[in-house]
């Protein structure tokens, strides 16, 4: 697939992907520091979650639920490795979250909406509302940690060294698992851009083929349907 040479986020801008948010959706999210948080906040999450299924079967598409731990610890890790391959990962990390509506959740919110969810808490799960009753994939992630540099009292030019090796192998690790969890082969982009086409409809469907075909890159056009502008 030569998806950079017809969807980017530099040639869309992550504006034009939808997803100008993320980032301060994610910071928010994992700024929890208070596992027993009160019912307000609870209730927030359960109703964005579930704004969020609602979307995402609207437009068919799949509904990816990056989880917030209820350990402190898990979330401050999980909240630097996302930031990481959100500002290095590369435009291909946007291109495939664009294929999805993205929630922030954790596992005891998602399993009120999608009992079937698992007990653990994986680094990412993927909902498919098009299917009744919905069906999911949990995709966990082993990551290694940032090198401590007062325990090994190694130099400090080479504890950056060490640290900076460590930060690229979990962007590359994490945008790894983003690709296979939304677009991880061409059948699979396809399955999506099926399930898109009968949400969205025949008319939209052969708008968006047409303009891909004839290499336009019409963000505002692709974006109701980035599943069938990258088939």
């Amino acid at each position: 697939m030569k998806r950079r040479t017809l969807l980017t986020a530099g040639a869309l801008g992550c504006s034009g992907l939808g997803l100008s948010g993320l980032p301060g959706m994610i910071g928010r999210a994992f700024a929890q520091v208070d596992p027993e948080d009160n019912g307000r906040d609870r209730a927030q999450e359960l109703q964005a979650v579930s704004t969020a299924y609602r979307e995402a079967q609207r437009r068919g598409q799949p509904l990816l639920v990056i989880v917030v731990p209820e350990d402190g610890g898990a979330r401050w890790e999980r909240a630097h490795a996302f930031g990481e391959v959100l500002n290095y990962g590369g435009d291909s990390v946007y291109v495939d979250l664009a294929l999805a509506r993205v929630v922030c959740s954790s596992m005891r919110t998602l399993r009120q909406l999608v009992p079937q969810a698992p007990a653990d808490e994986p680094w990412l799960v993927v909902v498919d509302p098009s299917q009744h009753p919905a069906t999911l994939q949990a995709h966990d992630l082993q990551v290694p940690e940032w090198p401590n540099h007062w325990a090994n009292e190694r130099p400090w030019e080479e504890f950056e060294r060490q640290t900076q090796l460590v930060i690229d192998q979990r962007i590359a690790i994490l945008r790894a698992s983003l690709h296979a969890a939304l677009a991880a082969d061409d059948a699979a982009l396809a399955a999506r851009a099926a399930v898109a086409e009968r949400a969205l409809g025949a008319a939209l469907s052969a708008r968006v083929t047409a303009a891909a075909a004839a290499g336009r890159r019409d963000a505002a056009l692709f974006v109701q349907a980035p599943a069938i502008a990258l088939r």
